[in-house]
């Protein structure tokens, strides 16, 4: 009579397997989907404490403009949202970086970090999923920043013009906060748009660019 094989023992077979095999940089195919929910929820939070800034007539692109009597009106919850922004610029960090990287936990250095040629090893729970944007999107954005500039003002003049589209909303907001604007221009060198892939590393989500050929 043959022995059955324990399912556990079976289990630990096959994940020191995927350990081996499985590569450092996975193929979209090989990916699990995830809702964009949560993320859409974090941008609502940001969208929200963007948009009293806006309305109170706060200047993020030069922030010596702005005087007590101006920031007295603002919330607790936004005043304590512009002095960490200013902390962090004044300390040489990217506004628009940071305001991504905190509130929508989106970080470029893991994905460089995925994209080494280290030894394998497994990256799980790892998730991803890819979007297109159009041509006219892209036109849309270079033209909203001709007006306000590349800080966080785009970011917000971004969740205005995109408000009717949760899910473009957040990740036009997150792309060009933490890829940058001139970046995604680059990208979109054939003039047929872009494509946004958001790598999710547990809570945290990176972004990539590619060009749609």
């Amino acid at each position: 009579m043959k022995k059955r094989l324990n399912p556990f023992v079976f289990f630990l077979v096959a994940v020191l397997m995927v350990s081996f095999v499985l590569p450092h940089n996975v193929d979209a195919k090989t990916t699990k989907y995830y809702s964009e929910n949560n993320l859409n929820s974090k941008a609502d939070e940001l969208i929200s404490i963007l948009e009293e800034l806006d309305n109170n007539n706060i200047d993020m692109e030069n922030l010596d403009n702005n005087t007590e009597k101006s920031l007295n009106h603002l919330s607790y919850k936004t005043r304590k949202f512009y002095k960490s922004y200013k902390d962090a610029v004044e300390n040489g960090e990217n506004g628009n970086k940071f305001i991504v990287g905190k509130y929508l936990n989106i970080d470029q250095s893991k994905l460089s970090q995925s994209n080494s040629k280290i030894a394998p090893r497994i990256i799980l729970p790892f998730s991803y999923k890819k979007y297109k944007v159009s041509e006219s999107k892209i036109k849309k954005i270079n033209s909203l920043a001709k007006k306000v500039g590349l800080g966080a003002g785009l970011l917000t003049a971004i969740a205005k013009a995109f408000k009717k589209s949760p899910t473009y909303r957040t990740l036009l907001i997150g792309a060009v906060g933490s890829i940058g604007l001139h970046a995604l221009n680059s990208c979109d060198k054939h003039k047929k748009g872009i494509y946004i892939e958001d790598y999710r590393f547990g809570a945290t989500h990176s972004f990539q660019c590619k060009p749609v050929k």
